[in-house]
């Protein structure tokens, strides 16, 4: 399935993807749910695997019982891609000497594939995503969780990014980007913004389409009337004095 997967991500959206969703609607959405449930499914008993293609990446992680440390995982995408789990969110799966399986799978290249669908205060269609969208599976004594708090980092980012999931509840079962319990962050120490998240699902982080290059000729020019307003709000306020 991950092969597959791999495969079809990589196939011309405008030629055969394109048809399919004119058709169906639902078929990109019904793809990452059949992706998700894959990774919900996983659980080494034995050792922790990892898969690598092209478009997906998949790697999983045993934690022992006693007093998990904190999970961590980074894959080698574009941009870079790095998540966390703290230990307090771990901590309370790992009762009567349960082992905790964590997997962790990026796909790559799957924006174009998915519908257009944004939920309230998200924007428009001018938002896009970097393309990577990340889904973390907890399994602890045969049960799988679905909450917890994961902290992601999507790399250096241009804008005002949004954190967001894929709500396949969204536009009457059609699927849309949801930024239901998570938060913007900036890393401490570097440029890049993390997101944090209360919930385990499939993550991706919108951005503007469209940045503004950099002028240094209307970033003076913007000091200058900044400057000037200011000036004159002094003068103005001097004369009332």
């Amino acid at each position: 399935l991950l092969n597959t997967t791999d495969k079809v991500l990589d196939m011309d959206s405008g030629s055969l993807w394109t048809p399919a969703r004119a058709q169906k609607p639902l078929v990109g959405s019904n793809l990452l749910l059949a992706v998700e449930m894959l990774a919900r499914s996983l659980c080494p008993q034995d050792q922790p695997f990892s898969f690598v293609l092209p478009n997906v990446q998949l790697q999983t992680q045993l934690l022992g019982p006693t007093s998990p440390a904190d999970y961590r995982v980074s894959f080698p995408t574009q941009p870079p891609l790095r998540a966390w789990i703290p230990r307090h969110s771990l901590a309370p799966l790992s009762r009567n000497g349960t082992n905790v399986s964590i997997t962790s799978l990026v796909l790559q290249k799957l924006d174009h594939l998915l519908p257009s669908n944004y939920g309230p205060g998200l924007g428009d269609s001018l938002s896009v995503t970097p393309g990577l969208v990340l889904v973390i599976s907890i399994t602890a004594g045969g049960q799988v969780f679905n909450q917890g708090e994961v902290i992601m980092d999507f790399g250096d980012t241009d804008g005002s990014p949004h954190c967001v999931f894929w709500d396949h509840d969204l536009f009457q079962g059609k699927g849309g980007w949801s930024d239901a319990g998570c938060r913007v962050q900036a890393a401490s120490a570097s440029p890049t913004t993390q997101c944090i998240c209360q919930h385990l699902t499939a993550f991706s982080i919108l951005m503007s389409g469209h940045t503004v290059p950099q002028n240094p000729t209307l970033e003076l020019l913007s000091q200058m009337g900044l400057g000037a307003s200011i000036l004159a709000l002094l003068m103005c306020l001097g004369v009332y004095r």
